[in-house]
């Protein structure tokens, strides 16, 4: 009976004192996962509008998504587009220059970047923008529409 009892024990102590461990771990993986989850109908649907040019509600879709995961290169580049879309060309480069979009380098970015510039009158900033993607992009489809513009404004 001793044997039997010292082995319930020690079985009750370890989950007594691994329980709460192993509930918080679990607890954690669910909210890390619906956050996930979250984030990603909200990036997906702030794509969406974007893509459908309803540039208001997909800068509040992803204005959401960057403040569940705020080092999403993905949710701030596209903010940014969605933000110079609409005319909001302050705030549009603010994303466009957030550190976490330097994983999202890419021409279009770029080529926004200095369409926002452009507009705020930041002659110097659009150029070196628009040449960004000259460098980057040549004779893609970004490049020509770049260096189009900079031909435009000398």
């Amino acid at each position: 009976m001793s044997n039997l009892s010292a082995a319930h024990l020690r079985v009750f102590l370890v989950f007594i004192v691994f329980s709460p461990i192993i509930f918080a771990t679990s607890r954690s993986a669910y909210v890390k996962n619906k956050n996930y989850n979250e984030f990603n109908a909200l990036l997906d649907r702030g794509t969406q509008q974007l893509d459908a040019k309803q540039y208001n509600n997909a800068i509040q879709s992803l204005r959401k998504a960057t403040l569940i995961d705020p080092d999403s290169s993905s949710a701030h580049f596209r903010l940014g587009i969605a933000l110079e879309a609409s005319g909001n060309y302050r705030e549009a480069i603010i994303e466009l220059q957030h550190p976490s979009t330097s994983k999202e380098r890419v021409p279009s970015a770029y080529l926004t970047l200095g369409n926002a510039e452009f507009h705020l009158g930041h002659m110097q900033n659009a150029r070196r923008a628009w040449q960004t993607v000259v460098d980057m992009d040549g004779e893609g489809t970004w490049g020509k529409e770049a260096l189009e513009k900079l031909k435009r404004n000398p």
